[in-house]
């Protein structure tokens, strides 16, 4: 038998059937958060895959073994061969292609195969009369979009989508050896209902090294991976433990920790491109995914004929930086056991919204609050969700969010303080003035000197930066930046580039205009800066570490 010259993992973990939590993505919020979406269950759990009618019979034998595997049986330079291989196709293996079968299955149960791969449906698991399907497409054929850079081993594909079984039915997989024997593997199915891939089942393979068998309460678009482990000592860490349930850091309410968002202050959607940061171009942005539920149309979307794609990219710039951050700590702290590369990556289910569906002061109305999530969606039940995600809101403390709530077992919530400004301006012959704002915000006059030296020290009793030198006025994400010209100050993309384009309402997409005239007192203006943010100690790490090249 085949075998990775590695340490196996151990004793078989406990395998968790799919319950009815892992058919959500949010929950609603205990601190009036808004309307956190709930996708239900019976909304289905992977890829439409139509009834073969035609193709019908109660039992399809297999076609042989599968003819293609990675793993070599040299070891040393073999195995590195094999591992690069692995990282480079991000798959495993395939399993033996097999030819779609579809069989009309009641109450007395029966079995599948497509290639090696068996479906066993137990008498009495059906609640009624169906004709249903088992394909092997080949390799990881079946992935309905990339999953993060964990490898993936074979795609399966099962139908209808919205079949349930009463209890379970069971998925036999071989393996042949890619794996070592005990090695815990996760079953992934992809959920249209999330845009997202969920684990839907674990399991070890068998004592021969040679299959695992799954339970399955649905059917779907599916692949295997190992189960990813996670990294005691990730390379950035802060020390901070791994947050419980309805748990916030700091310990305070939002409001006092970085400011609710009153009505009159929330960014309309017509300003939102402007003076937001599209994440799309944002470092990091390509190990980041964004729900953008939007984009479906979905009648929840469609209530009051407005658009709002693509707003989930849409960030102040102090959250920008911090989901930057978070991105790489994830990639870090979960990783897949044998090849070592990264096997989660962060998902975002919401940042700015126009649509009003959070509470009525939520900070999600300036873009500064994220709802944070995995992808893959971990298991089902609430133990495994609470695992994942109390380490998840761990790691947006160290990752340099000013407020942290692990706010249900579908997501945490993290936002920042709002980015601000200040710069002088000359409002006579010798009278100077400080002025400063919120992002998006109203200007307020807060200071005057008779000279320009006495208000650049008003800058520093402020907590402003007194020396000019010292601080660049972009953003620490790098996309942000004031600029002075002809006695006017401007907000705009840092070298003048371009976001994404999104949609206007007709659905047309267009390119949005990066200077923004960011309206004073109507003075002169002389000079601007932006205020530092301070951070973590994790968030300076990673700055020095990005600085030098070593981060993500």
């Amino acid at each position: 038998m085949r075998a990775f010259g590695v340490v196996m993992l151990g004793v078989a973990v406990v395998v968790a059937a799919w319950t009815n939590g892992c058919g959500r993505d949010e929950a609603p919020s205990r601190s009036g958060e808004g309307e956190a979406e709930t996708v239900a269950v019976d909304e289905g759990v992977a890829a439409r895959v139509e009834d073969r009618g035609a193709e019908t019979a109660e039992v399809s034998g297999a076609e042989g073994r599968p003819q293609s595997e990675v793993v070599p049986t040299e070891e040393s330079s073999g195995e590195r061969a094999a591992l690069e291989e692995v990282r480079r196709t991000g798959s495993y293996g395939e399993l033996q292609r097999g030819q779609a079968v579809s069989a009309p299955v009641g109450s007395a149960g029966g079995t599948l195969r497509s290639g090696d791969v068996v479906l066993e449906i137990p008498p009495g698991a059906m609640p009624e009369r169906r004709v249903v399907t088992l394909e092997v497409p080949g390799g990881a054929g079946a992935l309905e979009r990339p999953l993060p850079s964990s490898p993936v081993f074979g795609g399966i594909v099962g139908g209808p989508w919205n079949l349930e079984f009463r209890g379970t039915a069971r998925l036999s997989v071989p393996v042949d050896g890619v794996f070592p024997p005990g090695q815990p593997l996760q079953l992934l199915a992809w959920q249209p209902g999330l845009m997202a891939y969920t684990i839907i089942a674990r399991a070890p393979v068998d004592s021969e090294g040679a299959r695992v068998v799954f339970p399955v309460a649905r059917l779907g678009r599916m692949v295997l991976r190992p189960e990813p482990e996670r990294v005691e000592e990730p390379e950035i860490a802060c020390g901070q433990r791994r947050l419980r349930l309805r748990e916030s850091v700091p310990d305070v309410s939002e409001d006092r920790a970085v400011g609710l968002v009153d009505p009159a202050e929330r960014i309309a959607r017509a300003d939102a491109f402007a003076w937001l940061v599209d994440f799309r171009i944002a470092p990091g942005a390509e190990t980041v995914g964004f729900k953008n539920e939007e984009v479906r149309n979905s009648p929840r979307t469609r209530r009051d004929e407005r658009n709002h794609q693509d707003e989930d990219f849409l960030m102040d710039p102090n959250l920008s930086a911090a989901v930057a951050v978070l991105g790489a700590l994830v990639r870090q702290q979960w990783r897949d056991p044998l090849s070592g590369v990264p096997a989660f990556d962060l998902r975002l289910t919401e940042a700015y919204d126009s649509f009003i569906e959070h509470s009525e002061r939520s900070t999600h109305y300036q873009g500064r609050a994220g709802d944070l999530t995995l992808d893959p969606v971990p298991g089902s039940t609430l133990v495994e969700r609470r695992r994942f995600y109390g380490q998840l809101s761990a790691l947006a403390v160290c990752a340099g969010f000013d407020w942290v709530l692990f706010e249900d077992a579908f997501h945490a919530h993290a936002s920042v303080v709002p980015t601000r400004m200040a710069w002088i301006e000359r409002e006579g012959a010798a009278r100077y003035a400080l002025w400063e704002r919120r992002l998006a915000g109203a200007a307020e006059r807060v200071g005057e000197a008779g000279a320009i030296e006495g208000a650049r020290a008003l800058t520093t009793r402020l907590g402003w930066p007194g020396e000019v030198e010292e601080w660049s006025t972009r953003t620490v994400d790098g996309l942000r930046e004031l600029v002075v010209a002809d006695g006017r100050l401007f907000w705009r993309y840092a070298d003048g580039q371009l976001p994404p384009a999104s949609r206007n309402a007709d659905d047309v997409r267009f390119a949005v205009e990066p200077v923004v005239r960011v309206d004073g007192g109507g003075g002169e203006v002389l000079e601007a800066w932006l205020r530092p943010h301070v951070r973590t100690a994790a968030w300076s790490v990673w700055l020095d570490a990005r600085r030098d090249g070593r981060a993500d």
